[in-house]
């Protein structure tokens, strides 16, 4: 049976009326009289099928040792450099409807409202159970959520590269919220380590 595809939708782009259509991966510079060829964008990939947690069995032990209860995929996205940066500190995002919806009306108000959001659990698949703090919070400014705090240290730990997917569940424990995060290989990051490894690199993976 054929499963659906996803598509990401482009934004409309405005061209001077003197620019020529064309179709394909050309673009014609009409300055130089050269045809230039256009790197496909790696947002053109598809989003990988929503995995169950049971394919991530070390995610799934870790948050039913801590007695965590229901745990519901909430949220993917691929990492852009500046989500990955270590004085950024921070994740924004995007398309982020399914996450807020999980929240109690009590937390949505809090994140909306409150310049400090409110303060999140997270877990990740490492070996080393690490307990990390976020927190969650709009940013006026930007208008824009945004996960920050020990955001930072999840990273390092990580070591995810720009192209990798995030991907976060939602779960309770003992009432409060908390995050379960796992980190999946982008097609371009496994094209760049197979060539770093042909050429005699250390290319790494992430899970």
């Amino acid at each position: 049976m054929d499963h659906p595809r996803v598509y990401s939708p482009m934004p409309l782009r405005s061209f001077h009326p003197s620019m020529p259509l064309n179709s394909g991966n050309v673009v014609v510079d009409q300055g130089k009289g050269k045809s230039v060829k256009r790197r496909r964008s790696v947002d053109q990939e598809p989003e990988p099928p929503i995995p169950s947690l049971e394919e991530i069995p070390r995610l799934l032990e870790i948050i039913q040792s801590t007695n965590g209860t229901n745990p519901v995929f909430l949220y993917r996205k691929r990492l852009e450099k500046s989500d990955i940066q270590p004085h950024q500190n921070r994740l924004f995002l995007t398309r982020c409807e399914k996450l807020m919806e999980f929240l109690t009306e009590e937390e949505r108000n809090a994140v909306n409202g409150r310049k400090e959001g409110i303060e999140v659990f997270a877990v990740d698949s490492l070996d080393k159970r690490e307990l990390y703090k976020l927190h969650l919070v709009r940013w006026p400014s930007l208008k824009m959520i945004v996960i920050n705090s020990d955001w930072k240290k999840i990273v390092e730990n990580n070591r995810p590269r720009a192209g990798d997917w995030v991907e976060i569940w939602g779960y309770r424990r003992n009432g409060q919220l908390n995050f379960a995060v796992n980190f999946k290989e982008g097609a371009e990051a496994q094209s760049n380590a197979s060539a770093s490894s042909s050429n005699g690199g250390n290319g790494t993976s992430t899970n």
